[in-house]
């Protein structure tokens, strides 16, 4: 048999064809017969993606976290983060698509650093570099509010260029830093954005107010805000909404203390203060005068709070049958230690009003809370329709005491110890002017 080698070319014009392994056959025909000769061949992809878009930062104490938009291209493999602190961009770490941000602890306070992305797809082509950000993260600080201030350019927060507004202070800080707000009025409803910080203020509550305008809630917790966020030393007052006319609160579990919460108004709940799903701590506090339908001084819905050394007087039901003049409390654990609830009104719970709750009350006083001048009411009342309440008393003084005091309808137990119904002999007149209309003023 006579064998001979041949060298074949093939052209393959490859317009438009994408990356990939291409495979086929090619028939050869000669005298003695035919043969099938298999052949491959490989596009290779020689295309970088693009730049990856939208580089933002966030910085804190000794952390950087930047962040960017997803590149579109279908063979997306991985992310470059380089960065930089004054010299040439330095490979810093990657991350795996889709994941599209990075915390960077390995950072110093006070230095400058500058972020640039890549992405890299399946055939490891890397894109030209994003565009750069500069961050300098830094520790804890302080920022200043005073009358005096200014929230232009002129105002940086510091003690000797303060801000004007306190919502201008909040929207400069990051965790841990601390506001405080030099003595005056303040004309505004803040909202702490989530931010966990210390608010306070120079001067106490007495020198220092913020004043709502009628516009909403006074001051605005729903963002998440947790325990080392702290409210101290104001007076709120004229602050109007349908929850919680001085704080409204939810899903958030702040500090509150040395505040003066009064001349507020809701339409529904919680005149002074409304929480909701909040282990809030409050210390220190008059709620006072405030006015709502239901809860007037304090109404809690889903809340476990602790709260210490704080008068609730002289709160006022705006509806002929509104519960709870100086509390309401829905599905909560109360625990109320030296709270004294006095001279509130309303038609039911005239000091509190209690709806599947669990409360615990040491060394309270209960006194003179009822329906205008007339405090022949039981001070406690449990909600006969929406669940089953019950209430730990010790070592505190209630009106009328604990058999009709307190009225549970046996809708709940009462566990009492060392509780008196001897007067407290309140110095101050015991009632607000009331007048004969609970939804009037007064």
């Amino acid at each position: 048999m006579d064998y001979r080698s041949e060298r074949v070319t093939v052209a393959v014009d490859r317009s438009g064809l994408l990356p990939n392994l291409y495979t086929g056959a090619i028939t050869i025909n000669s005298n003695g017969g035919s043969a099938e000769i298999g052949v491959s061949m490989l596009v290779s992809d020689n295309i970088p993606p693009d730049p990856p878009l939208g580089l933002t930062s966030e910085w804190g104490n000794s952390r950087v976290f930047i962040s960017w938009t997803p590149n579109t291209e279908e063979d997306i493999w991985r992310y470059n983060i380089y960065r930089a602190d004054g010299g040439q961009q330095v490979l810093l770490d990657f991350t795996v698509h889709p994941i599209t941000s990075y915390l960077d602890v390995a950072v110093n306070n006070g230095t400058t650093y500058y972020y640039t992305v890549t992405a890299i797809d399946t055939a490891q082509n890397e894109s030209a570099f994003s565009d750069t950000i500069s961050v300098t993260p830094r520790g804890p600080k302080a920022f200043y509010i005073s009358n005096d201030g200014s929230d232009d350019s002129s105002g940086i927060g510091s003690i000797e260029a303060p801000f004007a507004s306190i919502q201008r202070g909040i929207s400069a800080v990051m965790l841990g830093d601390t506001i405080m707000v030099h003595p005056g009025t303040y004309h505004e409803n803040i909202n702490f954005n989530g931010n966990n910080i210390v608010l306070r203020s120079a001067g106490g509550a007495s020198a220092t107010t913020i004043d709502g305008g009628d516009l909403g809630p006074v001051v605005t917790f729903s963002g998440g805000e947790n325990a080392s966020t702290v409210l101290r030393g104001f007076t709120l007052t004229n602050g109007h909404s349908d929850k919680g006319g001085g704080i409204f609160c939810t899903n958030s579990s702040p500090t509150l203390e040395d505040l003066t919460i009064t001349l507020n108004d809701a339409d529904d709940m919680g005149g002074g203060i409304y929480i909701e799903n909040s282990n809030a701590n409050l210390s220190d506090l008059t709620i006072n005068a405030n006015s709502s339908k239901n809860g007037s001084g304090l109404f809690l819905k889903n809340a476990d709070i602790l709260m210490t050394k704080t008068v609730i007087s002289g709160n006022k039901s705006s509806n002929t049958f509104g519960s709870g003049g100086g509390i309401y409390s829905m599905n909560s654990n109360p625990v109320l230690i030296n709270v004294t609830i006095t001279g509130n009104m309303s038609f039911y719970g005239v000091g509190i009003y209690t709806r599947a709750s669990n409360w615990t009350l040491k060394n309270c006083i209960l006194w003179a809370n009822g329906f205008y001048q007339d405090d022949n009411y039981p001070q406690i009342e449990f909600d006969t329709f929406g669940g089953v309440s019950n209430i730990e008393v010790t070592y505190s003084v209630i009106q009328h005491g604990v058999t009709d005091g307190i009225a549970d309808y046996y809708h709940g137990d009462v566990i009492a110890s060392h509780v008196m119904e001897v007067s407290p002999l309140f110095v101050s007149p015991l009632y607000p002017d009331w007048g004969s209309d609970p939804t009037a003023e007064g």
